[in-house]
C-alpha cells in the first residue's frame, strides 16, 4: 500500500469515527433498547443505544471484520466487535441481516451492563440495601420483586424514624401526624405500600406491569431525597455557612 492511499484510508477511518460521535449529539429519538442501523447490504451495520460500560447514549462502531453465521431462513447472522466512541469500550453483538436489503435486526451483546445502583451515603445502610435490591429488580425486569423490595426499604425507614404504630398504615400516617415526613411523602408512601402488597400476594387482582414498577421506584427516590438527601444538603451547607463572616 502506498503512503498516499493509506493516508487516504486513514483520513477516510478518521471521518467515519467523527461522524459516529456526532451522531450521539444529533440524534433526536434515541431508543431505550440497542437498535441495529445497516451501512451496507452485506455486512456493515451500527448499534445505537446505552453503552455498558460508560452508561451513556453511543453510536457503536465496528472493529475489525464481522463474522457471519448459518442462514435462519431469510436471513443469517452477523457478529461483529464493537466500539464505544465515548468511552472506547467494547461490546460483542449479534444481528441478524436480510441479505437483499440493508435491514438489520438486533439480537443481543455482551457484556449487557449492570444497574447502577450508587445512592447517596446519607441514606441508612439497611434501607439502601433493600433499595439497591430494588434496583436489581428492574434492571432484570422483575418487576413483582423491585415493587416489593421498594416497600421493604421504606418499612425499614419508617422503623429506623422510630414510627408507632403495628401496621405499615399507621407507621406512615404517624410520621406524617408528626411532621416527620409531609402530606405528599405520605401518599407517596402508602401507594409504595400499596403496590409493594400487590406484588407480595398473588391473590390481590392487580399485575405489576413495567410502568407500575418505574413509578414506585420514582416514589420510593422522593421519598429517600426528601427524608435523608435534602436534610443532609441542608445540614452540610449550614456547616459551611457557620464559619463565615457573619457581617460580611
Amino acid at each position: 500500500m502506498t503512503i498516499a492511499l493509506r493516508n487516504t484510508v486513514q483520513e477516510m477511518s478518521f471521518a467515519w469515527d467523527l461522524l459516529l460521535e456526532t451522531t450521539i449529539f444529533l440524534w433526536k429519538d434515541w431508543p431505550k433498547e440497542m437498535r441495529a442501523t445497516g451501512l451496507d447490504n452485506h455486512t456493515r451495520f451500527s448499534l445505537n443505544g446505552e453503552c455498558p460500560h460508560c452508561r451513556r447514549d453511543a453510536v457503536f462502531s465496528q472493529v475489525g471484520s464481522p463474522v457471519t453465521d448459518g442462514m435462519e431462513g431469510a436471513s443469517f447472522r452477523v457478529i461483529s466487535m464493537m466500539k464505544c466512541p465515548g468511552c472506547f469500550g467494547y461490546i460483542l453483538a449479534f444481528t441478524n441481516h436480510r441479505p437483499d436489503g440493508y435491514e438489520f435486526e438486533y439480537v443481543t451483546h455482551y457484556p449487557v451492563g449492570m444497574p447502577n445502583e450508587k445512592l447517596d451515603k446519607s441514606i441508612p445502610k439497611d434501607v439502601a440495601e433493600d433499595f439497591q435490591e430494588a434496583i436489581r429488580c428492574q434492571w432484570a425486569k422483575s418487576y413483582r420483586a423491585c415493587v416489593v423490595m421498594c416497600r421493604r426499604a421504606l418499612q425499614a425507614s419508617v422503623l429506623a424514624l422510630k414510627a408507632k404504630g403495628d401496621t405499615l398504615v399507621k407507621q406512615i400516617d404517624d410520621l406524617a401526624a408528626n411532621g416527620v415526613i409531609t402530606a405528599p411523602l405520605r401518599d407517596f408512601a402508602h401507594e409504595i405500600r400499596l403496590t409493594g402488597n400487590a406484588g407480595a400476594h398473588s391473590d390481590w387482582l392487580q399485575d405489576i406491569t413495567e410502568p407500575d414498577a418505574e413509578s414506585i421506584m420514582e416514589f420510593t427516590r422522593e421519598y429517600l431525597d426528601h427524608v435523608y438527601i435534602m436534610p443532609a444538603k441542608l445540614q452540610a451547607r449550614r456547616a459551611k455557612t457557620q464559619t463565615q463572616p457573619k457581617n460580611a
